[in-house]
């Protein structure tokens, strides 16, 4: 959320991201999976999740599921 640069009149929009994660913490792949239907508020979220990785390393501890393709629901 640091890294968001929300558009302006975002108030009520909600995006739903598929992401892909890797075990470094890299997001290799970012896209839409259901738009809010403002498309700048969608390339905003897009945009930010790209702008905030790497995340932290998911540990060898972890089980898979936190690994690969994710959703990821952002709203304002």
């Amino acid at each position: 959320m640091a890294v968001w640069k929300l558009p302006p009149n975002a108030n009520g929009f909600k995006v739903v991201l598929r992401m892909r994660l890797e075990r470094s913490g890299h997001v290799s792949d970012v896209r839409v999976e259901k738009s809010s239907g403002d498309k700048p508020f969608d390339a905003s979220a897009v945009a930010a999740v790209r702008r905030a990785s790497p995340f932290l390393p998911v540990p060898d501890s972890a089980k898979s599921s936190l690994l690969g393709d994710l959703c990821m629901v952002l709203g304002a």
